[in-house]
């Protein structure tokens, strides 16, 4: 039990980018059929890690930007899209 929290604030990243790319991927593909979304779904979340931990790095004069922040950045838009599309839990939220 103790174990849970550390594991989930280490995980955070890497959890959010795997949330996140699958609505991603069905919204622009517009399909829920698997053949199409698993290929589609491992290359946008390894193009949106890379993309995300290159722009981190990137060379600035002082490194002010976590890979937890440019990913929130990220994903914060997309699950609010989520949760607003889908009735259901829009009465939840509303």
């Amino acid at each position: 039990m103790l174990l849970t929290a550390p594991a989930t604030a280490y995980c955070g990243p890497i959890l959010f980018v795997g949330l996140i790319v699958p609505h991603l991927c069905r919204g622009l593909f517009k399909t829920s059929d698997h053949r199409t979304l698993m290929p589609a779904v491992l290359l946008m979340g390894s193009l949106l890690a890379l993309s995300a931990d290159r722009f981190v790095n990137l060379p600035w004069e002082r490194h002010f930007l976590h890979l937890n922040s440019v990913n929130a950045l990220i994903g914060a838009p997309v699950v609010i899209w989520v949760v607003l599309r889908d009735r259901q839990m829009r009465s939840l939220v509303l």
